[in-house]
């Protein structure tokens, strides 16, 4: 008995360890370059150790959790990683068994047949529906491997291995859905320890902005002023008069970085009201319009619902100007910038299509994080102000992009 509790526990630890080193040298870093190949080799890892020291049940009986490995890496990898781990248990399973049974075999294919069902919209699920996935997956292929366990056996072992059975489902089930939640939290204080320092490094710049931003907007505006003055008696030159229209255009584009630093300073809305979504995207459409004909950049709305949303105007209006006009910019040779809006009786959704270059994972991932733009002139503000009006409505901006395909903004606010 002792012996099985050890072989257990160490079964439990080929599993946690490189779970555990993942988030020593990985979890930090969420745009690694090569997450697959991390995934892959944890799960190898992992398989191969479980399947070279089984736990050992009664005499000529054994089993080990393998399947635990297998199925959390390919849930969490993605039908590639579970490809890659199938083929290796099945070589392991030649190299150790040396001639597999037709029953192994068929064991492993509805296994492999059933994670790769339950991968497809895993990645979507809640942290306790992933628990529960992990947990039904894990139990669906003990029993189908007792089945074959069963098929391939002599009767008379039956009644007295029974109780072993009973005791590896359960060590199963509950060995899952322990590594499972140990995963879930892990993810959770991951993102928890992002987010915190994300808020600490915007507080900064926030506090930063606020307090030089007021200092250079009044110099900015005396200057300007003047310079309108200069204009006015030197419109004869045309020289000293384009000089100076260029000196007002840069002016003019640093009160606008100032304006998006002071609105991300300041995200909070002011005047609060009960904004008519549709309407709302109808003048923000109408005052882009222009700019998209000059880009040759075709806007189609559809969708558009009676939802309602409690948010501050302006803010409002300058978060969706801000990601329709980089839609806009994301197509230098024209396109299409679809707008989409569905609203029921909780949340409303926009949803922000355009059919540019697109951005990799890496790129989607840094998208609001200060200073941070894929435009070759930008300061990256205005999509950093566009996420965090949104936060400040008690809504969130999702970002899906493919390299050569387009972007897709959605952003989900609560009604009211």
């Amino acid at each position: 008995m002792s012996f099985m509790l050890t072989s257990l526990l160490s079964n439990l630890f080929f599993i946690l360890f490189p779970i555990f080193l993942y988030d020593v040298f990985w979890g930090e870093r969420r745009r690694h370059k090569l997450p697959n190949l991390s995934y892959t080799l944890m799960g190898l890892l992992s398989i191969g150790l479980c399947m070279l020291f089984p736990i050992g049940l009664t005499a000529g009986h054994q089993f080990d959790l393998h399947l635990i490995p297998f199925i959390i890496a390919s849930l969490y990898g993605g039908h590639r990683i579970s490809a890659w781990l199938a083929g290796f248990m099945l070589l392991l399973d030649i190299l150790l068994i040396h001639d597999p049974s037709p029953y192994t075999l068929l064991i492993n294919a509805v296994t492999a047949l059933l994670i790769q069902i339950g991968i497809i919209r895993f990645r979507t699920y809640s942290p306790k529906m992933k628990i529960s996935v992990v947990v039904l997956l894990s139990t669906l292929s003990v029993m189908v491997s007792l089945y074959g366990f069963y098929m391939n056996t002599p009767e008379e072992v039956h009644d007295p291995l029974t109780g072993y059975v009973l005791l590896g489902l359960s060590i199963q089930a509950l060995s899952s859905g322990m590594i499972a939640g140990f995963i879930e939290a892990m993810r959770k204080n991951m993102l928890m320890r992002n987010e915190m320092m994300q808020i600490q490094r915007l507080q900064v710049i926030g506090e930063l902005a606020a307090s030089v931003s007021h200092e250079v907007r009044n110099p900015l505006t005396v200057s300007r002023g003047f310079l309108q003055l200069l204009l006015e008696r030197h419109k004869d030159n045309e020289q000293d008069a384009r000089y100076l229209r260029l000196t007002l255009e840069e002016m003019d584009r640093a009160q606008h970085i100032i304006t998006d630093y002071l609105a991300y300073a300041k995200p909070e809305a002011e005047m609060v009201s009960r904004l008519q979504v549709a309407d709302e995207l109808a003048y923000v459409i109408s005052v882009l319009e222009p700019y998209a004909l000059l880009g040759k950049v075709e806007i189609k709305v559809s969708g558009v619902g009676e939802g309602f949303v409690l948010g501050d105007k302006h803010k409002f209006r300058q978060c969706l100007i801000n990601l329709l006009k980089n839609g806009i910019e994301a197509m230098p040779g024209g396109g299409t910038l679809e707008v989409k809006a569905v609203c029921d009786s909780k949340k409303a959704r926009i949803c922000i299509i355009d059919s540019g270059a697109g951005m990799s994972t890496e790129e989607v991932e840094r998208l609001g994080t200060p200073y941070y733009t894929t435009k070759t002139k930008g300061t990256g503000l205005g999509t950093m102000v566009a996420f965090s009006v949104a936060k400040a409505m008690n809504g969130r901006i999702e970002v899906s992009s493919t390299k050569g395909k387009g972007t897709k903004f959605i952003i989900t606010l609560p009604t009211c």
